[in-house]
């Protein structure tokens, strides 16, 4: 499964099966959650808090590659960024 941020809709629009995919997580919901005992919307809650973490990085990570194309210093034809 592709996830493109331009084109995305909402974390909590997604399925519990494509918030196990973006996860990165091949097992089944119920093989994940085999040894909790924790309802349907615990599940759910859960898996949403860790795909929104894990947005979070990418989000950053977007940003700080952004800062990072803005300031930079050239070394021996090398553009080096901090």
């Amino acid at each position: 499964m592709s996830f493109n941020p331009s084109d995305e809709k909402p974390l909590s629009a997604y399925t519990d099966e494509e918030l196990l995919s973006f996860l990165g997580i091949e097992s089944t919901l119920e093989d994940v959650f085999r040894n909790y005992s924790m309802t349907d919307e615990e599940k759910r809650e859960f898996l949403l808090e860790k795909a929104q973490e894990k947005n979070q990085k990418y989000i950053w990570q977007g940003f700080r590659t952004l800062l990072i194309v803005k300031v930079g210093e050239k070394k021996n034809d090398l553009q080096i960024y901090y």
